[in-house]
């Protein structure tokens, strides 16, 4: 078994844990909805909280099974004819990008509420129980987990030879 075929294992079960992640996390969407329907009110954060919860997780993961080939291959740096014997330096950028990828899904849903929330005026933060203060401290939190785990997907392979210059510098 070379790196891309272990990668792309590896890609695959990400994608299945994040669809098992959502399923069981539907009796909390359910119990979400159910408060936001009975408070009666006509805004449109029940339809965006509904999407983000359940949607953009369910997207990416389908995205991931359906890339996971290309992005293995992207991610391993090997050309699919090589052979290439399995170390550790060729598992560190998919593993650093599958660590952004999760990231990037756990977090996703639930900074485009609370930034939602933080677009609406202090009477309807008010309305949710909300301080602002607490608000503004779990957005800047979950943008920071946002901005993160780009960092992680997008420059894995910097970050990998980073690391390799740190540890080799005083060789």
């Amino acid at each position: 078994m070379n790196p891309i075929q272990l990668s792309l294992i590896g890609i695959r079960l990400v994608s299945i844990f994040l669809i098992a992640q959502l399923l069981t996390n539907i009796p909390f969407i359910y119990l979400t909805l159910s408060t936001y329907a009975s408070m009666q009110s006509e805004e449109p954060i029940v339809s965006i909280s509904f999407i983000a919860s359940l949607g953009v997780p369910f997207v990416f993961a389908i995205i991931l099974w359906v890339l996971a080939p290309k992005f293995s291959v992207y991610l391993t740096n090997i050309n699919i004819a090589e052979k290439a014997s399995l170390n550790a330096s060729n598992f560190q950028s998919p593993v650093l990008a599958l660590i952004g990828v999760y990231l990037l899904v756990a977090n996703i849903p639930q900074a485009i509420t609370i930034n939602y929330l933080l677009l609406q005026s202090k009477e309807e933060i008010a309305a949710f129980n909300q301080s602002l203060n607490v608000l503004y401290q779990n957005a800047f939190a979950l943008n920071l987990k946002l901005l993160f785990g780009l960092i992680l997907l997008l420059g894995s392979k910097s970050l990998v030879k980073l690391l390799h210059k740190l540890r080799t510098i005083g060789t």
